[in-house]
């Protein structure tokens, strides 16, 4: 049985002070079991069939289910059809709602990204009108943020590995999230690690961390743009206590946006308390930075690299995406990132960017596994759709999922959705799901 940690005295008495009345239905939510929701891919979530999904009222994506499932064991989980994400953390749909985005091509940075859901939600919000920058410089959580965005499908994001410091060289995002580093506390009842970890000193230090985050990166936000912060605490210095440091020394306004219902309007933001919602314990604040914004210079020209001939078996060409040779094999990006990829490649640490197709080798394509789950897929391929069971033995590298019929590289789907490549060779099929993906847990 897992050891009960139990919850901070000093911290206790700080909320007790702070919530007043309020204190003793917070404290019985500290002791509950946390709500389960889920983010819904807009382009990949029609096959799902959760019983009871009830809608999250402050995004438009997310969901709540009735229990938690086990996700490891849903093939529409890794095709990319939803991402499991705690709800109050889903606030930042509804603040990025209330920016004036319009219908010019942005330049979105995620600057603590992993491990992806508040990506994805910009993702979902810029749409292909834009470019995301996931940036998390710890190389674990980069690994992870990698996945979580590759099942989601999109062509239009540059994953970064790099201090904020560095991206400050010019002034070229629209809109920057900082999603910061802190203590923790609103994630205390699902969280008990995050309990032990809890001392007043460190509080301390992760207000001075993110001072230090909001310092490094706000060069590079443009005159104009929008600068949404956020936590996943009760903590007053690391919230709005922190915004007045930034905010003193800064050209920047806050933006008063009015908070869905239940959410506590803070001088500069919100703050979300599971007894009040259905959720963990939130904060995200929006912030506009002086002066006036102007278009990105983003290049939208020819085609670097045309795309090889064998690319043509799995994508069609298109005149506004581009190609490059990578050692991972050709990429293919949408080519307003030209201008964003070179400039950063001087800068950060380029992880990923666009879709990998795969590798040529002699007279021969082999198509990556992140192509299987993108959105620019041909629908000349040979597809081989699966049924549950038989998706779950695909994503555990079984070769015996089920019979081969055309010779050559199959998509295999469940549910209409790709979830990655297999081969037939005369008698048997060649399982390409990676290994690093597969489902290592008991089927049975």
């Amino acid at each position: 049985m897992k050891r009960e940690i139990p919850l901070p005295s000093a911290w206790c008495s700080r909320m007790e002070n702070s919530l007043g009345a309020e204190a003793k239905a917070f404290f019985e939510t500290q002791a509950s079991t946390s709500p389960v929701s889920i983010r819904l891919n807009p382009n990949k979530s029609a096959s799902l069939s959760f019983d009871a999904m009830l809608p999250i009222a402050w995004s438009p994506h997310g969901r709540y289910l009735p229990e938690r499932p086990i996700f490891t064991l849903d093939p529409l989980f890794h095709a990319g059809a939803y991402y499991v994400q705690e709800a109050g953390s889903m606030l930042i749909d509804e603040l990025i709602r209330s920016i004036p985005l319009g219908d010019k091509p942005l330049c979105v940075l995620d600057l603590c990204a992993a491990p992806g859901g508040k990506s994805l939600g910009l993702l979902d919000s810029i749409a292909s009108n834009g470019i995301l920058v996931a940036n998390e410089p710890v190389s674990s959580r980069n690994d992870a943020l990698r996945h979580n965005l590759e099942r989601w499908g999109r062509s239009n994001v540059i994953v970064t590995q790099s201090e904020a410091r560095h991206f400050a060289k010019e002034q070229r995002f629209d809109v920057i999230l900082i999603d910061a580093p802190c203590s923790g506390e609103g994630l205390f009842r699902k969280d008990h690690a995050a309990r032990s970890e809890w001392t007043p000193e460190r509080a301390q230090q992760c207000s001075l961390r993110q001072q230090q985050i909001l310092s490094d990166i706000f060069p590079a936000l443009k005159p104009g743009g929008y600068l949404i912060y956020s936590t996943c605490t009760y903590n007053p210095a690391e919230n709005d206590e922190c915004l007045d440091e930034f905010i003193a020394k800064y050209p920047v306004q806050p933006l008063v946006v009015n908070a869905p219902i239940n959410v506590e309007q803070t001088r500069y933001g919100w703050q979300a308390f599971p007894h009040r919602i259905n959720g963990e314990g939130f904060y995200c604040a929006l912030l506009q930075k002086e002066g006036d914004w102007h278009e990105n210079d983003l290049d939208f020209g020819r085609s670097i690299k045309a795309l090889h001939r064998h690319g043509t078996m799995f994508v069609g060409e298109s005149p506004n995406m581009n190609y490059r040779e990578e050692k991972i094999g050709t990429v293919m990006f949408p080519a307003m990132m030209n201008n964003l990829l070179d400039s950063l490649a001087g800068q950060v640490h380029i992880r990923q960017y666009g879709t990998p197709l795969g590798l040529i080798k002699g007279d021969s394509a082999i198509p990556s596994a992140e192509l299987a789950l993108s959105d620019v897929l041909s629908s000349n391929i040979n597809i081989t759709q699966l049924t549950k069971t038989q998706s779950l033995h695909f994503l555990s590298g079984d070769t015996r999922f089920t019979t081969g019929t055309a010779s050559g590289w199959h998509l295999i789907t469940q549910g209409g959705l790709g979830l990655g490549w297999a081969k037939w060779v005369g008698s048997r099929w060649n399982n390409h799901y990676p290994m690093p993906w597969r489902i290592r847990m008991s089927l049975s």
